[in-house]
C-alpha cells in the first residue's frame, strides 16, 4: 500500500525524503572534513579507498545520527567530487516514521540531490517520479512523475506531467499536466498551481441543464499570486444564451485593508434585437421595460472593501453596478435569492467605550431600482449605561443627514435634511421576587421640508412602558429512559413576563412626510404583551441539556382608533431536544383578529448511527437521517421539505431531497442521489427534477466526482445550477 510512504512530522509535514537529504548533508559533509564522523556506521563491510578518496559501506548499512538512521545496501562518499551515492532501496527512519527511496545522489557543491524511482508525501498529496531533484529554495522537482491524494500503490486518479515542482507546505506547480482516472486521461491543464493547504482545487468544471438557459458548461480557473493576492477566471457556456466571462480577484493588505472585486459579462443571445418576441414569450414581465435595459451586453461589476486602520475605526464599502434589473436573477440566482437588491454604500464607524460614531453614505448606481440616498448621514449612538451609581439607565441615538428619494419610474426626486433623536431613560430594580423595568422615551425629528414643501417641520413622538417579570425553579427527581437516553433529574424554569408599551400620536402625521426609511413611519400604539417562558432542563451522569423550551406570547392592543381594544396575535417558540439525534423546533404567529396563522416555521430531524467495518476497521457511521420542514407565509406560499439519507452499505449512501408547494399542489424540486465512496473520491449518481417558473419540468441526470481532500472541487454533470459562483 502507498500509505507506508507517509511521514508524519509535527512541524512542517513536508516530503518524506527531505529528512533523508538533510541527513546526507550532515553525514557526508562531516566525511569531507576528514574528522571523526558525527555519525555511527554499521555494515557488513566498511572500507577506505584513499586513492579514490572514498568511503564505502556495503551490506545491511545503517548510518545513524541522534534519532535519524539510514538503512541501505551500499553507501559511497566521493570527497573529490564532493558527492554522496547511495544505491539500492533506502529507508530513512526518524523516530517511528519511515520513508523510502532508491538510488540517491547528493551533490554538496550544488546542494542538490537526484533521487530515482522515489515515492514522496506532501500532505495531502502523494507522488512518484522516475527522478527527483531538490533546489536551493527547498523546492522538490519530480521528473516524469505524478501527484495524487489517493494513497494506493495504483491510485484511482493522478495528475501527470513531465516536470512537477513541489514547494513543501505551500503549493504544487506544473505545466502541461494531464489528469487521469485510472489510465484514462480526462482533463488537460496548460498550467496549474495547487495549494497544498486548503479545500479548493484550481480547476472546477460544472455541467448540467436548465430550462431557461439550456445545457451549460461552467469552468472556473483559480490562481494564487501569493497569500494575499488570489482570484479566479470563469469561462462559461450556455446553450441558449452564449458565452460568459468573469473575473474574481481578492486582495488582502495590512496597511490598506481587504478588497474583493467581481466582474462578469455575457453577450446574451436572447437579448439581441432579433429575438425580442422570444424574450417576451419567455419573460412576459420584461415587455414593458425601457429599451436601454434590454441591451445584449449584460454584466455585473462589484467591489467589496473593508479596512480597520485603527482598533476603534472600521471602514466598509460596497459597490454594485448591473446592466439591468434581471441580470442577477438570470445568471446568479443563488446570490439573487439572498439579496435581490444590493446597495452601494460606504460606512465609517468609530467606537468609544460606551458609544459609537458613524458616517454613512449611500448612492444609487442602478436607475432601475427605487432607493434612498444618504449624502451623507452622521449617526451617534450612546449605549445603555448607568446614571451615576443609581439604578437609572440612559441611552440615546442621534442622526443627521441629507436624504434623497429616487423612484424607479421617471419621476421628480425628493430631498430633505433630517435630524433625528431618540432618548430613553429606564429604571431596573427588584421588589421581592419581582423584577421591574419602567422606561420613558422621546422621538424628536426635524425635516427641512415636508412632502408639500412646507419648511422647518418638527415631529415629536413620546413613548413609555414597563416590564414586570419573575423566575421560579422546580426540581424533579424523576429517573426515566426516553428514546434511549437515560435522564436522572429534570429542572423546570418558569419565567412569566408582562410588558406594557405606549406610543403617542406623532405631532406630524406620516401622510405629510416623504417616507425615506423606517425612521419616518410612526403611529399611535398601546399594547400589553403576556409572555410565559418555559425551560425544562435534563440531567444524567454525562451531561446537562435543554430538554424543552416553550415560550408563548399574547399581544393585546388597547384603544386602537379603528378597532378599539382587542387581542391581536399569539406567537409561540418551541424547541425539543430529547436526545443528541432528535430535534424539533417550531415558530408560529397566529392572528386572533383574522383567526388564521400568519407564519409557521417547523423543522424536525432524526438520525441513527451504527458501527460498520470500513477498510478493515470498525467505525461508527450515520446509518440514516430524516429531516422534515414546513414553511408557511399567509397570502404568499406554503411549502414542505424532506431530506433523507441512508447508508446502504459502508461504501454506498442514498440521498433524497424534495420540496413541495402546497399552494400549487406540485413538487418544486426532487433529487435522488446515490453516493459511492471511491477511496479518495465521492461519486454521485442521480436525477434531479425541477419545475421552472415557466411551468413544465426540467429533468437532469447527472454524475459528479468530488475529491475528498478538495470538497469544493467537483467534476461531472452538476445537479444544481449556480451560474457564476458567489465567492472566490
Amino acid at each position: 500500500m502507498f500509505k507506508r510512504y507517509i511521514m508524519k512530522t509535527d512541524y512542517t509535514r513536508i516530503k518524506i525524503f527531505v529528512f533523508f537529504l538533510l541527513s546526507l548533508i550532515f553525514i557526508f559533509s562531516a566525511m569531507a572534513q576528514e574528522k571523526d564522523l558525527p555519525v555511527d556506521i554499521e555494515a557488513d563491510t566498511i572500507s577506505f579507498d584513499h586513492a579514490k578518496k572514498q568511503i564505502v559501506a556495503t551490506g545491511n548499512v545503517i548510518i545513524s545520527q541522534n534519532e535519524l538512521s539510514l538503512h541501505c545496501q551500499e553507501a559511497i562518499y566521493d570527497s573529490a567530487a564532493n558527492k554522496a551515492y547511495i544505491e539500492g532501496d533506502v529507508e530513512v527512519h526518524r523516530g517511528e516514521d519511515v520513508s523510502y527511496g532508491k538510488n540517491v545522489v547528493y551533490d554538496f557543491s550544488k546542494k542538490a540531490a537526484v533521487v530515482t524511482d522515489t515515492r514522496v508525501y506532501a500532505s495531502p498529496f502523494f507522488g512518484k517520479a522516475d527522478e527527483v531533484q531538490t533546489g536551493d529554495d527547498g523546492s522538490i522537482v519530480l521528473h516524469k512523475g505524478y501527484v495524487t491524494t489517493c494513497d494506493l500503490d495504483e491510485p484511482h486518479y493522478k495528475l501527470e506531467a513531465k516536470k512537477i515542482t513541489i514547494y513543501p507546505g505551500d503549493r504544487i506547480k506544473a505545466r502541461g499536466m494531464v489528469m487521469k482516472v485510472g489510465k484514462v486521461p480526462v482533463f488537460y491543464f496548460p498550467y496549474i498551481s495547487i495549494p497544498i493547504n486548503g479545500d479548493e482545487f484550481p480547476f472546477s468544471p460544472s455541467f448540467g441543464k436548465d430550462g431557461e438557459l439550456g445545457y451549460y458548461v461552467l469552468t472556473r480557473w483559480r490562481y494564487i499570486l501569493d497569500d494575499n493576492l488570489k482570484g479566479a477566471v470563469d469561462l462559461d457556456y450556455y446553450e441558449k444564451r452564449g458565452w460568459g466571462l468573469g473575473l474574481t480577484h481578492q486582495a488582502k493588505t495590512k496597511k490598506y485593508g481587504n478588497a474583493l472585486f467581481k466582474y462578469y459579462t455575457i453577450k446574451d443571445n436572447l437579448y439581441s434585437t432579433d429575438n425580442r418576441s422570444e424574450l417576451y414569450d419567455e419573460y412576459p414581465e420584461r415587455a414593458g421595460i425601457a429599451e436601454k435595459y434590454l441591451d445584449d451586453d449584460r454584466y455585473k461589476a462589484q467591489l467589496f472593501y473593508d479596512f480597520k486602520p485603527m482598533p476603534n475605526l472600521t471602514i466598509k464599502a460596497e459597490i454594485n453596478k448591473f446592466s439591468d434589473k434581471y441580470f442577477m436573477k438570470d445568471f446568479f440566482y443563488d446570490e439573487y435569492e439572498k439579496q435581490n437588491h444590493p446597495l452601494s454604500y460606504m460606512l465609517m464607524d468609530y467606537s468609544f467605550p460606551n458609544s459609537s460614531l458613524s458616517l454613512f453614505t449611500q448612492k444609487r448606481l442602478n436607475n432601475f431600482y427605487t432607493e434612498t440616498e444618504y449624502l451623507p448621514q452622521l449617526e451617534y449612538n450612546m449605549y445603555k449605561h448607568n446614571i451615576g451609581s443609581s439604578k437609572f439607565y440612559f441611552e440615546s441615538k442621534e442622526k443627521a443627514g441629507y436624504l434623497q428619494y429616487k423612484p424607479e419610474v421617471p419621476a421628480e426626486d425628493s430631498s430633505v435634511f433630517r435630524f433625528y433623536t431618540h432618548n430613553k431613560i429606564s429604571y431596573s430594580d427588584r421588589f421581592g421576587f419581582l423584577s421591574i423595568t419602567p422606561y420613558v422615551a422621546m422621538y424628536n425629528i426635524y425635516y427641512s421640508q415636508n412632502k408639500y414643501s412646507q419648511e422647518n417641520v418638527l415631529r415629536t413622538i413620546p413613548e413609555a412602558g414597563i416590564t414586570l417579570s419573575t423566575k421560579f425553579y422546580k426540581y424533579f427527581d424523576l429517573p426515566v429512559n426516553f428514546c434511549g437516553e437515560t435522564i436522572n433529574e429534570f429542572r423546570h424554569i418558569l419565567t412569566p413576563e408582562i410588558s406594557y408599551s405606549y406610543m403617542h400620536d406623532p405631532t406630524v402625521s406620516d401622510n405629510n412626510l416623504i417616507e425615506f426609511d423606517d425612521d419616518d413611519t410612526f403611529e399611535r400604539s398601546e399594547k400589553i404583551i403576556f409572555k410565559l417562558k418555559n425551560k425544562i432542563q435534563a440531567k444524567n451522569d454525562e451531561r446537562v441539556w435543554d430538554f424543552i423550551y416553550f415560550s408563548p406570547a399574547l399581544e393585546y392592543n388597547i384603544d386602537n382608533e379603528a378597532k378599539g381594544s382587542y387581542f391581536d396575535k399569539l406567537t409561540t417558540e418551541f424547541e425539543f431536544y430529547p436526545t443528541p439525534n432528535i430535534s424539533v423546533t417550531t415558530d408560529t404567529e397566529y392572528s386572533i383578529v383574522d383567526e388564521e396563522f400568519v407564519t409557521i416555521d417547523a423543522d424536525a430531524t432524526y438520525s441513527k448511527k451504527k458501527k460498520m467495518m470500513v477498510g478493515g476497521e470498525e467505525t461508527e457511521k450515520e446509518l440514516y437521517a430524516v429531516s422534515l420542514g414546513q414553511r408557511y407565509v399567509r397570502n404568499e406560499n406554503t411549502e414542505g421539505t424532506a431530506h433523507f439519507r441512508y447508508q446502504m452499505t459502508p461504501k454506498i449512501q442514498f440521498q433524497n431531497y424534495m420540496r413541495y408547494d402546497f399552494e400549487e399542489n406540485h413538487f418544486e424540486r426532487q433529487e435522488y442521489v446515490f453516493r459511492t465512496d471511491m477511496h479518495c473520491w465521492w461519486l454521485d449518481l442521480g436525477i434531479n427534477v425541477d419545475r421552472p417558473d415557466s411551468g413544465g419540468r426540467d429533468l437532469t441526470f447527472f454524475f459528479m466526482f468530488t475529491l475528498k481532500e478538495y470538497p469544493r472541487m467537483h467534476m461531472g454533470f452538476d445537479h444544481t445550477f449556480e451560474g457564476g459562483r458567489s465567492e472566490y
